[in-house]
């Protein structure tokens, strides 16, 4: 009897370390494909971010491997693509914008039927906007790399206007496509921010542009 009971203790030992030694093997069990994605950080949509000089870029072709390049887009706002002659503009495009027009040249250039076409952002060029003149924080600010930031909210970034500042006669330069200069304004940033001229809705406010050179006059008196 002795030996019956010792034998029932010892399965039971036994069945109690097995349920502990299964237990631990599915705590440390690698997620299935599901469980890692719903882990996994949350990619950044970048469809809508608008390429700059010197973005380097994963360009890549559908079922094309021997057409896929990393790239920079260079100096004059363009990409060199295997095969096509020329380059491809895509500076001041978004990236759907910048897909479409690589499809096109390929298309155009009766090398692919019906190219698609998928750029991924390996690096980015670096996004600052200046701020001078009358305000608390003059100097650069740094530009979210796949949202916008307008002026307004610029504005509050250098602490917002000195007493002595202009507000309503704010100048934005900014560097075009084609590398010339061009001059936004007088914009009357004080009533937006007041709240005044409720005509102009809060989408319509000037979003800015990486290399923008913002410039707050001061008031005469």
């Amino acid at each position: 009897m002795k030996s019956l009971v010792t034998f029932f203790a010892r399965r039971a030992l036994q069945w109690v370390a097995l349920a502990f030694f299964a237990s631990g093997v599915s705590a440390q069990t690698p997620p299935t494909a599901s469980s890692r994605s719903a882990q996994a950080p949350a990619q950044k949509n970048v469809a809508a971010y608008t390429l700059m000089r010197t973005d380097q870029l994963s360009i890549n072709i559908f079922q094309e491997d021997d057409l896929n390049v990393i790239t920079r887009v260079d100096a004059n706002g363009r990409v060199n693509l295997k095969l096509l002659t020329e380059e491809v503009r895509v500076q001041g495009m978004t990236v759907a914008e910048a897909q479409r027009a690589i499809e096109n040249a390929y298309q155009e250039g009766r090398f692919l039927r019906n190219p698609q076409v998928t750029i991924a952002i390996m690096e980015y060029a670096p996004r600052a906007v200046t701020v001078y003149g009358m305000v608390k924080l003059p100097g650069r600010v740094i530009l979210p790399t796949e949202s916008t930031m307008d002026i307004l909210e610029l504005i509050g970034k250098v602490g917002g206007f000195q007493d002595t500042a202009k507000g309503n006669a704010v100048t934005v330069t900014r560097i075009n496509n084609d590398g010339t200069r061009s001059v936004i304004g007088p914009i009357d940033v004080e009533s937006l921010i007041k709240g005044k001229g409720k005509e102009k809705r809060r989408e319509d406010v000037l979003i800015m542009m990486p290399e923008d050179i913002v410039n707050v006059p001061m008031r005469m008196f």
